[in-house]
């Protein structure tokens, strides 16, 4: 008994030790989550560690474990949520990375939980262009107007906001952890748990300033969708705000201006979405925030002081408590939004927060929506225009699907532009056109713009420099500021700069001759013109060099006369010389060039297709001088299917969308109309035809003859003699007075009058076949020949194609026509501009460039700098060929049709640089024609001027003036317009020369912060 009453108390001492323990331990605990709720000293340490090791820094190279980016606004806005997606574009065009931002494992830890990256992020972003001296084009950082530093804003506003949202958020507690406020915490966290017990009541919410800037910028849509997803918004603030060390007061302090920055507020017409108080007061109020933060801060001495301070203060306050739902507040119900701010002064008067004096004010005072229409823009009106044709190209490369989703990206971007030249050179064209300027007088004379309004006119220039092994364009400019450079999009008929690819082939032609055309087994035939001028060169000169040997076939001789027809394009022309006086000489091809005589080009072509057919081909030559050559069928063939393609082409313009009786008006309105005619088109047209019906159609169709001789008997004969069963389609188009194919169209629009084009064409494979079925007899030699050579000519035209495309030539064909030497096929400056380029250095292409860097993301963890990809120049031109033409084109300068240029201009050792070139004038006329293919109607399409050139062994570019449109027949301005202009821009051309190549190159992006951008993007 005794035992057990000391066994007993012994217990009881047991119990209350551990008791006492347990209550030290819970007050130890307790205290010490008070003092860490109160200090965050814990969170401090860890959480700043953390921030220490989760770091991203530039290396050199791609990464390949790069991180993803969220999903929030802010990242979707900024092109980090399809970072992934723009590098795979950048790679498809060309572009390779060298050098990217390399986390740390600590880093890849905390984004394979979910967690948002913790870095500075900026307060404003954007599309950022400059040029190679790092002088800005164009800048679109949004939100353009924000508040930069904390004191910028009005103390008052803070603490309204602070009331409103995060009232402990300024406390002196230097390691206080922003993303939790306690006491509200725990309050949501009871509230939410007693919820599961069937309390029904609304659950306040837990979160700080810094979990809902966190939200705002990061959440998915900017929403909450679960505790988890808050979890994650408090645990990446809370990681956030340590980044710069324990002490996070600046950071909470740059938590009130990023969330003040970041607030959505709606859309804004001619702007887009409203980002920022700063903007919203700019955009729904037509304020200035510099003016309301001084009237903010005013005092309340006197009622006019004080109105101005209340009408203000209210104006900042609505976008505060517009953020929640900013569409309803601002757009949809703006009276819901003045009584929810009117509950709120009041609130704020009660809590001291402002003044009662300032509440009644503010209660009086009701802001007006869109005082000032003027939307605040970080780039100026002509900055966006001159930078569009840049901007649309970085839009495809980088897959964006609009200028207005580029532009709010996180992309710098340095071209290989000087835009101080550039903007000499835009104001210089933008001078010509303007019909009061001094330079535009200048202009006024014969041959330029004579008394022409200058104003529809389109001017461009392009301005390329070679550096090492790239070409890069140094300027361009054109009046017409669209969305693509005006060189690259235009498709004009250039005229005489044709000639210049007529004589780069000519001359690599004779330079393949210069090692065969002597060979004793080389059998020539006598149509060869080439060939055998080539091979007595060789016999009289075996030592000869090339370079010679070249310059002497720019000495062969041809006629100007244009009196002669040349079988051509599938038919038969004549050419003409622009100016008549050449009409009767004879030129060599290098004064022909010199100057821009075209019968010579025309002769000079026909010799070049020629070579091809008779000597390069000279297996398919056979196919002319052997009428049972087994390919010569397949020639007449294709010769047959294009020419009747044509035909059915022509006649179903002619009579689609017209009535029986409309097409057969027409049809006898060409040809003599008699009864058998007659008798044969209506049963053909109408198989099924009573005798009724077709006696009525035929004395209503020849109601001028006497009655006797269409009585009905006469009429019952044709109704049986002309039935179209009885007649092969040839007869038939003997008794109708036309040809088959015409008849088979009125045929089949008559009974199918709805059907398509293609439908038409397949269903005439046999009659088109019929109607050229007396094309193979063997009588028809001379036909079978001509056409035939057409097709070899059409070959022909398509390995000059091929030979063409290796020298830039843009399109996918040439017109097989000797007057493709004249510009027939088009040309665009672009394409001309690197023919200059290839010629300049000596037959090899280099790689072009317009964009030297680009930045992605910059001081982020997605931070991504790529250049174009290193590529090596292509020999397609020999240098011998190269160095002809060059000395061919500056003798058209000193020389020839572009003497208005001025001649030489002075290098950077003050030696003389030769200038060269090409002029070209084209004047393209649509042609009408009837189904005869007689010339019914013209009109103009457009006339164009332009100038290809080079300067020295560094420049060269192209000049280029077009008028589109009926308008275009009132110019008559020629390529002297382009020259002029050349000239006109001599004081540009020498600044440009007279500087060695290393100063037009400067710091890369890579080399700077996005601070530094973001200062000369604004």
């Amino acid at each position: 008994m005794v035992l057990s009453k000391h066994k007993s108390r012994a217990d009881q001492r047991r119990r209350g030790a551990i008791t006492a323990r347990v209550a030290l331990l819970c007050a130890v605990v307790g205290a010490s989550v008070w003092i860490e709720t109160r200090t965050s000293l814990v969170q401090a340490t860890v959480l700043s560690s953390i921030g220490r090791k989760a770091q991203a820094r530039l290396a050199p190279g791609s990464n390949a474990q790069r991180l993803p980016a969220p999903t929030g606004p802010y990242d979707v806005r900024l092109g980090y949520t399809g970072h992934s997606e723009h590098l795979a574009k950048l790679d498809e065009a060309g572009f390779e990375i060298v050098a990217q931002a390399a986390p740390t494992p600590m880093l890849r830890t905390l984004t394979s939980m979910g967690l948002t990256p913790p870095y500075a992020e900026k307060a404003r972003a954007g599309l950022y262009i400059e040029d190679s001296r790092n002088e800005r084009l164009f800048s679109s950082a949004e939100p353009v107007l924000i508040y930069e530093h904390f004191d910028e804003i009005p103390p008052l506003l803070v603490d309204t906001l602070l009331f409103i949202e995060n009232r402990d958020l300024l406390r002196p507690t230097p390691n206080q952890n922003p993303a939790v406020e306690w006491p509200r915490l725990a309050r949501a966290t009871l509230e939410w748990g007693w919820s599961w017990f069937g309390n029904d009541s609304r659950v306040p919410g837990g979160s700080t300033l810094a979990t809902q800037l966190e939200k705002l910028r990061h959440s998915p849509q900017g929403l909450t969708m679960g505790s988890g997803e808050k979890a994650r918004q408090m645990a990446s603030a809370s990681l956030r705000a340590y980044i710069g060390g324990s002490n996070t007061i600046a950071a909470r302090k740059r938590i009130v201006v990023d969330y003040l920055n970041s607030i959505n507020l709606a859309a804004v017409a001619g702007h887009g979405e409203v980002i920022g108080v700063p903007m919203g007061l700019a955009l729904w109020y037509g304020s200035d925030y510099r003016v309301v933060t001084d009237l903010i801060n005013g005092d309340e001495a006197d009622d006019m002081s004080l109105r101005a301070k209340a009408y203000a203060y209210r104006q900042a306050l609505g976008l505060v408590l517009a953020a929640g739902r900013p569409h309803l507040f601002l757009i949809a119900d703006r009276e819901a939004l003045a009584l929810r701010t009117e509950r709120f002064l009041a609130v704020l008067a009660a809590e001291g927060v402002i003044s009662e004096r300032l509440r009644d004010a503010a209660i009086s005072a009701r802001p007006e929506y869109h005082l000032k229409r003027q939307v605040p823009v970080s780039a100026s009106p002509d900055e966006r225009d001159d930078a569009r044709p840049m901007r649309v190209q970085l839009m495809g490369t980088l897959g964006v699907d609009s200028l207005y989703e580029l532009d709010r990206m996180d992309v710098s971007v340095r071209t290989s532009s000087i835009g101080l030249y550039e903007k000499e050179v835009q104001r210089l064209l933008d001078d010509v056109r303007n019909p009061d300027s001094f330079m535009n007088r200048r202009f006024r004379t014969r041959g330029v713009l004579d008394d022409t309004d200058p104003t529809p006119l389109t001017l461009s220039f392009s301005l390329y420099e070679r550096t090492g092994d790239v070409n890069r364009l140094r300027i361009h400019a054109d009046t017409k500021r669209s969305s693509r450079l005006v060189d690259d999009s235009v498709m004009l008929d250039l005229g005489s700069t044709a000639k210049l690819r007529t004589l780069a082939t000519y001359l690599e032609m004779m330079t393949n001759l210069y090692a065969t055309a002597a060979l004793p087994e080389r059998r020539i035939d006598k149509r060869d013109i080439l060939a055998r001028w080539a091979r007595e060169r060789r016999l009289a000169r075996p030592d000869e060099p090339l370079i010679d040997f070249l310059w002497g076939a720019m000495n062969r001789h041809y006629s100007a006369s244009p009196w002669e027809k040349f079988q051509t394009g599938r038919g038969f022309h004549r050419f003409a010389n622009f100016n008549d006086e050449h009409d009767d000489k004879r030129f060599s091809i290098r004064n022909a060039t010199r100057h821009s005589v075209n019968l010579p080009f025309v002769r000079l072509m026909q010799d070049i297709v020629a070579h091809l057919i008779y000597g390069v081909w000279s297996d398919r030559a056979d196919i002319l001088n052997d009428a049972g050559h087994p390919l010569r069928s397949e020639y007449l063939k294709r010769a047959a299917s294009f020419e009747t393609t044509q035909s059915l082409h022509r006649y179903y313009r002619l009579y689609k969308n017209r009535t029986p009786q409309e097409m057969r008006r027409s049809y006898f309105n060409a040809i003599r109309k008699t009864p058998r005619r007659v008798a044969v088109l209506i049963q053909l047209m109408h198989p099924d035809i009573s005798l009724e019906q077709f006696t009525a159609e035929m004395r209503e169709w020849m109601a001028d003859m006497p009655r006797w001789e269409l009585d009905d008997e006469a009429l019952e004969s044709m109704y049986y003699d002309y039935d179209p069963e009885k007649f092969t389609p040839r007869e038939l188009a003997h008794l109708a007075g036309g040809d088959w194919l015409r008849l088979f169209t009125l045929r089949h629009l008559s009974t199918r009058p709805t059907g398509l084009f293609s439908e038409f064409l397949e269903e005439g494979k046999t009659q088109r076949a019929l109607a050229f079925a007396w094309l193979h007899a063997t009588s028809m030699k001379v036909a079978q020949d001509r056409r035939i050579y057409s097709e070899l000519e059409v070959d022909a035209f398509a390995w000059l194609h091929a030979h063409w495309r290796d020298l830039g030539y843009p399109f996918a064909r040439l017109v097989p026509s000797l007057a493709t030497a004249l510009g027939a096929s088009a040309d665009r400056p672009t394409a001309l501009a690197d023919l200059m380029g290839i010629i300049q250095a000596s037959g090899l292409r280099h790689p072009t460039r317009r964009i030297e860097e680009i930045r992605l993301a910059a001081d982020t963890p997605y931070d991504t700098v790529l250049v174009p990809r290193t590529e090596a120049p292509v020999r397609v031109m020999t240098p011998e060929v190269a160095e002809v033409l060059r000395g061919t084109l500056v003798e058209v300068v000193e020389h020839g049709t572009a003497r208005r240029t001025g001649g030489a201009i002075p290098g950077p050792d003050g030696s003389l640089l030769a200038i060269g070139g090409k002029t070209g004038t084209g004047d393209h006329v649509k042609k009408t024609v009837d189904a005869y293919g007689t010339v019914v109607a013209t009109s103009a399409v457009s006339r164009s001027a332009v100038f290809p050139f080079l300067i020295g062994d560094r420049f060269y570019g192209v000049v280029t003036a077009y008028v589109k449109g009926e308008r275009a027949a009132d110019y008559s301005f020629t390529s002297s317009l382009a020259t002029e202009i050349l000239h006109s821009l001599r004081l540009v051309l020498v600044s440009m020369t007279a500087e060695p190549a290393e100063n037009h190159e400067s710091h890369r992006i890579s080399d700077r912060t996005s601070e530094s951008i973001a200062a000369r993007g604004i």
